[in-house]
């Protein structure tokens, strides 16, 4: 694709993966302004289908991927694909995505707050994460930042996919009460705020 278009993932037969995580993954690793079809013959994982990207792109392009970033992105795929498994893969790429665009905001975050935000965001969602869940994000976002990736890139280059709406069918049903807990977890994480500041194939074209 030309420079400056979005990134476009198409998937087949990854049971743990969705084209918008995969995407994310791949903006972490540094690539943009790509096509990307991750097909398997059967239905596997797909957590192993970035290494072969990885060696697509590298082979296309001529060019060494970062070996830092893209060992985060696959941390990243790994452990967005397995908290998807007990939330649902878009409700979790949705918590991982959200997160990492407001630890990259912000200027000289602690590891305490940088878990305020992952649970912050978390409870928007109406996600109850344990504190070891919490303590892999923060690990893992910690890491990202370390990339320093452009908010603005990130966002371009997922645009396709942020268009898109955020239900989906693999959300866990919600109980009557789900509203009121979303609109608690709202609340107590504006108060949060305000103390807080006191795939194988590559095509282009």
């Amino acid at each position: 694709l030309e420079s400056g278009q979005e990134i476009e993932v198409d998937t087949k037969n990854l049971t743990l993966i969705t084209p918008q995580m995969f995407a994310n993954v791949l903006v972490t690793a540094g690539i943009r302004d790509v096509k990307v079809y991750a097909i398997a013959p059967r239905e596997v994982s797909g957590t192993a289908a970035l290494t072969g990207v990885y060696k697509s792109m590298e082979s296309l392009t001529g060019k060494p991927l970062s070996v830092e970033a893209k060992q985060i992105a696959a941390r990243e795929l790994v452990d967005t694909s397995t908290l998807g498994e007990k939330v649902g893969k878009e409700r979790a790429t949705l918590l991982v995505e959200r997160s990492k665009e407001r630890v990259l905001q912000e200027e000289n975050l602690t590891n305490e707050e940088v878990a305020r935000i992952i649970n912050r965001t978390a409870r928007e969602q109406n996600i109850k994460l344990s504190k070891e869940e919490s303590r892999q994000l923060t690990e893992l976002l910690l890491k990202i930042k370390t990339l320093n990736l452009d908010i603005n890139e990130l966002q371009s280059q997922l645009r396709s996919f942020r268009s898109q709406g955020q239900e989906t069918e693999d959300e866990p049903a919600r109980d009557s009460g789900s509203w009121l807990n979303r609109l608690l977890g709202f609340i107590q994480s504006l108060i949060e705020q305000i103390f807080s500041y006191v795939g194988k194939i590559l095509r282009f074209s």
